[in-house]
């Protein structure tokens, strides 16, 4: 019972759907079966809040089982029948309808789209018109574009000349023109947001994708058409820095565009996208060793944060704050990072409980060269488990041990980190490799520093150098430079 596809569906809903899922089935509208009423009540009664605040199904209950939930669904009867598959497909109808239903509620325009079909079916023609000129000055007026509002803006033009083809003493081929803008402008839209995603997976996995078309991009981006739209204008700047990495003009002009009214014309989720692209592009610069473009960054973070794109749903994205915690640490904004962390500390997910915190408290509090009080914050409920963080909470702890000349610690959390690191399977390759190459390094300059390695200074700084994945090589490039004045 437990690993039915109704079950696996109903677990994924909320409270607000698990409502109005209740609020279908007891509707006739869309449920005249009473059995499938008592199956969702039966199922229902097993559901629990925990301590964090969610609720679940009880699946390990001991009545959490076929035989009990038919027994109460046919009482009397205890041979398991087909009917309990019938009325659990049901129920699951209702869970798809409801999914469908409220997707329908995310894109008005499609909605409205579907209504104008629906009125040409039945030959509201009058009706019809005020739908199409009502959805275009909605259309029209609409601040968030994304690829399906360009997509609903050509299927209601295409409702348009279907209306158009069905007029007497009326013809639809002037009008075909406007069909097709609406067309080229969402395949443009569409094809360039593409573009980007397989130029950035080429960049990030060395994937060989074919890039047929890109050429002819700007040359049609450039027809006064375009010019204006602000969704082609942004992912045409972001091909650009993402053909050519050093096109810093670029990257320059698609900050300026991020900072500029323009950007309003896009949606949450595509303005958040590009943010990201502009801070990968950093991100390489600074591994280049262009150490100006963490000012950059620091920037883009703090406009990320200003236009509220640092949430996951309600609760704040926990790995981009890490970022912006720790880049602002690195160009000497610790009180600015410490302000920030107190600030948004009500918007954590609460099931971390206080481990986010004391976690950017430590970051922060590492940078300010205060060990002891960053070694604290990593306490007894980061000790052992990963928490949110996994890898980069035990490099923190190795570095305050380094700091701290905690000797036996360092040794005992580097050999049980090396041993998780390459038990670890669910964790890319490379942040793999540049974790390694951080352990291998520490260790050595650690040793070092104890006086039990017999390598020459140099030959371990020209090792660091030449390595071109290592976590934290800044940090140990400077351990080696304190060791090079000491000695």
């Amino acid at each position: 019972m437990k690993n039915s596809r109704l079950i696996n569906v109903l677990s994924k809903l909320d409270e607000t759907d698990m409502s109005q899922l209740k609020d279908m089935t007891l509707s006739p509208f869309f449920n005249k079966n009473k059995k499938v009423i008592l199956l969702w009540e039966t199922l229902a009664s097993f559901r629990k809040e925990m301590e964090d605040g969610q609720i679940v199904f009880e699946v390990d209950h001991p009545n959490f089982n076929r035989q009990y939930i038919f027994e109460k669904m046919y009482p009397g009867k205890t041979k398991i029948t087909s009917s309990l598959n019938v009325e659990m497909s049901k129920l699951l109808s209702l869970v798809k309808e409801l999914l469908v239903k409220k997707e329908l509620e995310e894109r008005p325009f499609h909605k409205r789209q579907l209504l104008m079909r629906g009125l040409l079916r039945i030959d509201e023609r009058s009706f019809f018109v005020n739908q199409y000129k009502e959805s275009k000055m909605l259309l029209d007026n609409h601040q968030r574009r994304d690829t399906d509002s360009y997509l609903e803006n050509y299927l209601i033009e295409r409702e348009y000349r279907q209306y158009l083809d069905g007029e007497k003493g009326r013809t639809a081929r002037d009008y075909l023109r406007k069909e097709a803008i609406a067309l080229d402008t969402f395949y443009l839209a569409r094809r360039l947001n593409i573009s980007c995603e397989m130029l950035n997976l080429n960049l990030l996995f060395a994937q060989d994708y074919d890039f047929p078309l890109l050429d002819a991009f700007g040359q049609i981006i450039r027809q006064p058409t375009y010019q204006e739209n602000s969704f082609i204008q942004f992912y045409h700047a972001v091909l650009k820095i993402l053909r050519n990495r050093q096109d810093t003009e670029g990257f320059n002009n698609l900050v300026s565009l991020l900072g500029q009214p323009i950007a309003k014309g896009l949606s949450k989720a595509e303005i958040s996208e590009i943010f990201t692209h502009a801070i990968n592009f950093c991100s390489e610069k600074i591994q280049e060793g262009q150490k100006e473009y963490l000012q950059k960054v620091f920037e883009l973070y703090q406009l990320l944060i200003l236009k509220g794109l640092i949430y996951k749903g309600k609760y704040l994205d926990l790995g981009r704050f890490k970022n912006i915690i720790g880049t602002a640490c690195q160009v000497n904004q610790t009180a600015w990072a410490k302000e920030e962390t107190i600030k948004f500390k009500k918007d954590f997910d609460p099931k971390y409980g206080d481990g986010a915190y004391n976690y950017f408290m430590a970051i922060i509090n590492f940078y300010e060269g205060d060990y002891q009080a960053a070694d604290h914050h990593l306490g007894p409920e980061l000790e052992t488990e990963d928490v949110f963080f996994g890898m980069n909470i035990k490099s923190l702890r190795l570095r305050c041990y380094y700091e701290l000349d905690k000797s036996r610690a360092f040794y005992g959390l580097s050999k049980s980190f090396g041993s998780a690191l390459r038990r670890k399977k669910d964790i890319h390759k490379i942040t793999k490799l540049a974790y390694s190459n951080f352990l291998k390094n520490v260790n050595l300059i650690y040793k070092y520093k104890e006086g039990f390695s017999k390598r020459a200074l140099p030959g371990l700084k020209e090792k660091l150098e030449s390595a071109q994945v290592v976590a934290h090589k800044d940090w140990l490039m400077e351990k080696l430079e304190e060791l090079k004045r000491i000695r």
